[in-house]
C-alpha cells in the first residue's frame, strides 16, 4: 500500500452547447509530481509561455496569443509536443470519465432520476481509480469548481451508496482555493489539457454516438465505427492528432457514459440505488428476505 496524489480537471458544462462533460487527469507519488513540476515549468518556458490552459490557447487576445491561430500553428504544435513528452516520461497514471449530456438528460427523463453529469464523471473517475489503487490511499485536487464540496459529496454519495462495495472509501477529493488555480498549480493545467483533448475526441465522433451507436454491443463498435467513418472518406480511427500522441503517452483509463450503459449500470449493477438511504432500505430487505 502507498499513498499517491492526483489532479483533475473537467471540459464541457451543462449550460454550455457541448454534448459532453469530460473529468479527467493525473495520479502519481508526491515525488513523482516533483519531478514533473521541474520538467513542465522547462517546457513552458522554453516555449514563453506562462502557464498551459487549452480554452485560452484558441484566444488570438489573451496571454497565450502567440499560440492562437493559423499563423502560429508551428508555435501551438511544439508547445504541445513538448508538454506532452513532460507527460511520458514523468510516470504518471491517467483516470477519468466522459458524460453524454443527451443521453443523460434522456435516461434522467425515463427513469424519475435526476443525476448530475459531473458527481457521475467524478463517480465514474473513482472506479477506473480504485481498479487501478485498490489498496492505496489517494489524495485528489480538482480546479475550482463551483460549489465544490456539494459536487464532491454528491459524487461520494454515488459510490458509496453502491450494494457492493465503497469506490472512494480511500480517496479524499477537495478543490483548488484562494490564491490556486490552474495557472499557478502546474498539475492542474495537465489535468486540463487530458480533459480538453478527450472531450473533443469524442464531439470528433458525435454523429456516430448520437445517431448509430445506440444498442450496437462492445464488440461491434470498431467495425461499425470504421464503417461509418469509411462512408464520410475518413479512416478508422480518425483521432486528433494531439489526442492520439496524449493518450499514446500515457494510456488513458477511461470510459463513455452513454445512455446504454447508464440504463445497465442502474438496472444490472446498482440495483437502481444512488443514495444512501437507498442502499440502507436494499439491504434491510435482503436480510428481512434471507431471514423469512
Amino acid at each position: 500500500m502507498g499513498a499517491f496524489k492526483g489532479y483533475f480537471d473537467e471540459s464541457g458544462k451543462d449550460a454550455d452547447p457541448h454534448n459532453a462533460v469530460a473529468f479527467c487527469g493525473y495520479v502519481t507519488t508526491v515525488d513523482g509530481w516533483k519531478a514533473f513540476e521541474t520538467a513542465w515549468a522547462k517546457a513552458l518556458a522554453d516555449n514563453g509561455a506562462p502557464y498551459l490552459h487549452m480554452k485560452e490557447l484558441h484566444d488570438p487576445k489573451g496571454p497565450l496569443a502567440k499560440f492562437a491561430g493559423k499563423n502560429n500553428q508551428a508555435a501551438c504544435k511544439k508547445l504541445l509536443a513538448d508538454l506532452i513528452e513532460v507527460v511520458a516520461t514523468s510516470g504518471l497514471t491517467c483516470a477519468g470519465s466522459l458524460i453524454r449530456l443527451p443521453d443523460l438528460k434522456e435516461f434522467n427523463a425515463e427513469y424519475g432520476m435526476n443525476l448530475e453529469a459531473l458527481p457521475l464523471a467524478m463517480y465514474a473517475t473513482m472506479g477506473e481509480l480504485h481498479m487501478i489503487y485498490p489498496l492505496d490511499t489517494l489524495e485528489l485536487i480538482c480546479d475550482r469548481l463551483d460549489d465544490a464540496e456539494r459536487i464532491v459529496a454528491t459524487a461520494v454519495e454515488y459510490s458509496a451508496s453502491f450494494v457492493r462495495y465503497n469506490a472512494s472509501e480511500n480517496m479524499r477529493w477537495s478543490s483548488l482555493k484562494g490564491q490556486h488555480s490552474f495557472r499557478n498549480v502546474l498539475p492542474i493545467q495537465a489535468a486540463d489539457f487530458v480533459a480538453w483533448e478527450a472531450r473533443k475526441e469524442h464531439e470528433r465522433k458525435n454523429a456516430w454516438w448520437k445517431e448509430h451507436k445506440r444498442g450496437l454491443k462492445p464488440t461491434d463498435w470498431m467495425l461499425h465505427q470504421g464503417m461509418w467513418l469509411g462512408q464520410q472518406g475518413r479512416a478508422w480511427p480518425d483521432h486528433r492528432r494531439s489526442f492520439f500522441e496524449l493518450s499514446s503517452a500515457v494510456k488513458v483509463h477511461a470510459g463513455v457514459i452513454d445512455y446504454d450503459f447508464l440504463c445497465t449500470h442502474h438496472n444490472d449493477i446498482r440495483n437502481r440505488v444512488w443514495t444512501m438511504e437507498g442502499r440502507r432500505e436494499f439491504w434491510r430487505a435482503a436480510l428481512a428476505k434471507q431471514s423469512s
